[in-house]
């Protein structure tokens, strides 16, 4: 019993001794705050941002390249097609109208068709055809402002030019060449009218036109006439040239039946705006109707935003444009002295 009472004794003195605690704590220094957060890292996360939005812009970059099915750029042209490119076609300043840039012969969008020109030159050992259609896949790709264009520029370096509207479906180059549309081709090729009848005088010097003239039931029916090939030998009598507005090939028996029988055509692709498909398809009918196919002309061409070209086509059509301004900027120098 004494050991039971001495051992419990001992017992409670070491449980009152464990519950004081012993306070060996004491401040050596006091703390001072940091002058910048140690985390996170601002620069390297906006340099690691920065890499990956780098990276993420160029691969969907990439990514919308492969899946965009449009003719682009005058590579596209040659190596999706298999076509020579014959011309680059500006994309026209908002607000700008196409008779206002060919007004100007030395806007950079008449200096591409007269490129043009000079590619039709060399695009045969006689030089520009005697006959040209001018021809797209689709509407709205440009090919009637180039068939203006080649027959106006032709025109301004001495060639007597006959200019056809031959979209007997949906005429409107008399629009642009401010006549009316009551008798044309439409009646030359049903019999009802003369080539002499039909042609007008326009405002240009060795420019002359022919509408479309009423529209008829059947226009392939009309196309695909002997009257076509001798509307055309009697007026490469009386012209050196005849450009002719065709329509788009994709859906109409028209185009092949004059692709056939004029010494050239020229096709039209929008850029961006032709899918490949369409190009490959159209160019397709118009080599199974043995077409003379002198090659593509690229319009709508935006050198902003596309890789290609760049500096040297803004420098190939700008370049006597700047000497121009240096000259004129020299004689206000003079005359204000």
């Amino acid at each position: 019993r004494t050991l039971y009472e001495g051992l419990l004794q001992r017992y409670k003195e070491v449980s009152v001794t464990g519950g004081v605690a012993s306070n060996n704590i004491s401040i050596v220094d006091a703390a001072d705050a940091p002058a910048e957060p140690s985390k996170p890292d601002l620069l390297l996360n906006i340099l690691l941002a920065a890499i990956f939005g780098l990276g993420l812009g160029i691969v969907c970059a990439v990514l919308l390249e492969a899946l965009d099915e449009t003719v682009a750029t005058p590579d596209d042209a040659e190596a999706k097609l298999g076509v020579p490119v014959l011309g680059v076609v500006p994309l026209l300043d908002k607000g700008e109208t196409t008779a206002d840039a060919l007004a100007h012969v030395r806007s950079p969008f008449s200096e591409a068709y007269y490129s043009l020109i000079t590619a039709l030159q060399f695009s045969t050992p006689d030089g520009a055809p005697a006959s040209l259609l001018i021809s797209s896949a689709r509407p709205a790709e440009g090919k009637s402002t180039t068939a203006y264009a080649v027959a106006l520029n032709l025109a301004r370096i001495g060639r007597r030019v006959l200019l056809v509207d031959g979209d007997l479906r949906n005429p409107s180059m008399h629009r642009v060449v401010g006549i009316e549309n009551e008798r044309g081709m439409s009646n030359l090729l049903s019999g009802s009218a003369e080539l002499a009848s039909v042609v007008n005088k326009t405002a240009h010097d060795n420019l002359f036109f022919i509408p479309c003239g009423p529209l008829p039931p059947h226009p392939a029916e009309l196309w695909g006439g002997d009257r076509v090939r001798n509307f055309l030998n009697d007026a490469r009598r009386q012209f050196d040239h005849v450009v002719i507005d065709g329509p788009p090939v994709l859906g109409f028996a028209d185009a092949p039946l004059l692709a056939a029988v004029v010494g050239g055509a020229v096709f039209v692709v929008e850029s961006r705006g032709t899918k490949r498909g369409q190009a490959r398809g159209a160019l397709r009918r118009l080599r199974v109707g043995r077409a003379h196919l002198l090659g593509v002309v690229l319009t709508k061409f935006n050198s902003k935003s596309t890789s290609y070209g760049g500096y040297d086509y803004a420098y190939d059509y700008n370049y006597g444009g700047e000497q121009r301004s240096d000259a004129d900027r020299g004689k206000r120098g003079k005359g204000r002295r």
